[in-house]
């Protein structure tokens, strides 16, 4: 079966939680290091002020304020970067073959790249998506784009991929 490779920015949304460990945790941090150290920063002198008994109510909404500024922020710069990445992947126009023995990427200049299943570790299945790979990358596939395929995938996942987390 050839499907696109491209995905929604919601679908690639979730295929990013699926597949969130340490090591995207920690990407995540690093690229917002500044963030982060002010968000550790509040979060300190608000669990002081508490731990103090001076935990006015006052003094902790006003420090409060900026840590759920900053969350936002990332939330919303994490949410920008996947929905760039998703019109990215989307206007490629590269498709996917997934066969028996592998998964070949087509790219839209005609170059070939396959995949044998052995190089993949584990997949998992969303709502919206599947995902394979391993524990450094992965390959999203929309359900939408499987259609009615959706169950001959997971079997054939299931089949050449041991290691499913759901």
């Amino acid at each position: 079966m050839i499907v696109p490779c491209g995905t929604s920015a919601k679908e690639l949304r979730e295929a990013f939680f699926l597949n969130l460990n340490a090591a995207a945790c920690l990407r995540l941090t690093l690229s917002n290091g500044r963030l982060f150290a002010i968000l550790c920063i509040a979060l300190v002198v608000i669990i002081s002020q508490i731990v103090k008994g001076k935990g006015d109510l006052g003094i902790v909404l006003v420090m409060a304020a900026p840590v759920a500024l900053i969350l936002g922020f990332i939330w919303l710069r994490l949410a920008n970067s996947l929905g760039r990445a998703a019109k990215a992947l989307t206007a490629s126009g590269a498709r996917m073959s997934i066969e028996a023995q592998g998964i070949t990427t087509i790219r839209a200049n005609g170059t070939r790249t396959f995949e044998p299943w052995s190089t993949f570790t584990r997949w998992r299945e969303g709502e919206l998506v599947f995902t394979v790979g391993n524990k450094k990358s992965y390959r999203t596939i929309s359900k939408s784009a499987l259609g009615m395929y959706a169950g001959e995938l997971r079997s054939l996942l299931l089949s050449q991929v041991r290691t499913a987390v759901h």
